[in-house]
């Protein structure tokens, strides 16, 4: 992916590039789009899942990187509680192939950055699709892992796996690459949504409680909601600031709503980023 930035949109985060070449015609048409109810919500859920048969560019010993850091997750990683592991243990930078043929050898047990960093790594290969060939399918695989992760172990941080995932495909992608010209960063946050993320749903939804149209407001209302008795604390942080702004016409209704969605704001804390919600 070319060079990307991360920019936050209110209470929803963007991503935004600076070296997008002739994109002047496609910001057009998102903001003459972005008015209509849900957007981003439909346009992050309308991509395809995609599994090409050869990668874009031939490099047989990238390939055998990939496949042996693909081998060592797979071994050491994808059936692991991963909660489980220390704060510091066994860190590879796996630069090169020998270090993780010792890895795999030894058996030795990243630390629970260092796991982290592997899986979204492997994502990243599979979704460019630049020296394995692109598959989705098993980019999600990877980032069910993530999300199964900061589900039972980093709730509060949000932002870090939805910005980490996304980071991690700034560089190393050719011109050759069909992703080059339709780099649309709601391509992964579908995949993120398929692989069970809940608060990257939370987080596409939430973008039309920006809209001044009350029935857009209205519309979307149900399903932020069941995301937050889901768990999602970006959609329970969201209704928290809903309603304390309904409560201030005096409804006993909308007072007991606010003080239920504030007491769960307060139970489920979001650490990190400062959601504008």
């Amino acid at each position: 992916m070319k060079n990307v930035k991360i920019s936050l949109l209110l209470s929803a985060l963007v991503l935004a590039t600076s070296s997008y070449a002739e994109t002047t015609n496609n910001k057009e048409v998102a903001v003459n789009t972005r008015d209509q109810c849900g957007y981003y919500y439909r346009e992050t859920l309308s991509h395809p899942v995609i599994k090409r048969d050869a990668a874009v560019t031939v490099n047989k010993e990238a390939a055998q990187y990939i496949q042996l850091k693909r081998q060592f997750a797979e071994e050491y990683l994808m059936n692991a509680d991963i909660g489980s592991f220390s704060p510091t243990g066994a860190n590879y930078d796996f630069e090169d192939s020998d270090q993780i043929l010792v890895a795999l050898s030894m058996g030795d047990i990243l630390s629970q950055s260092e796991a982290v960093k592997e899986l979204i790594s492997l994502f990243g290969y599979y979704y460019l699709g630049e020296y394995v060939p692109k598959d989705d399918y098993q980019a999600i695989t990877y980032l069910e892992k993530l999300v199964e992760y900061y589900k039972t172990t980093r709730p509060e941080y949000v932002d870090e796996l939805i910005l980490g995932v996304a980071m991690s495909l700034d560089g190393g992608i050719s011109k050759a690459n069909p992703l080059w010209t339709n780099d649309d960063p709601t391509q992964v946050f579908n995949l993120l949504i398929k692989a069970g993320s809940i608060e990257t749903e939370a987080m596409m939804i939430d973008e039309d409680f920006d809209s001044s149209d009350a029935d857009c407001v209205k519309n979307m209302l149900p399903k932020i909601e069941a995301l937050a008795n889901q768990g999602s604390r970006l959609a329970i942080h969201r209704l928290a600031k809903y309603y304390k702004k309904l409560s201030a016409k005096g409804t006993e209704a909308d007072n007991e709503k606010m003080m239920y969605w504030q007491q769960k704001a307060e139970e489920n804390p979001l650490i990190g980023i400062k959601w504008s919600i």
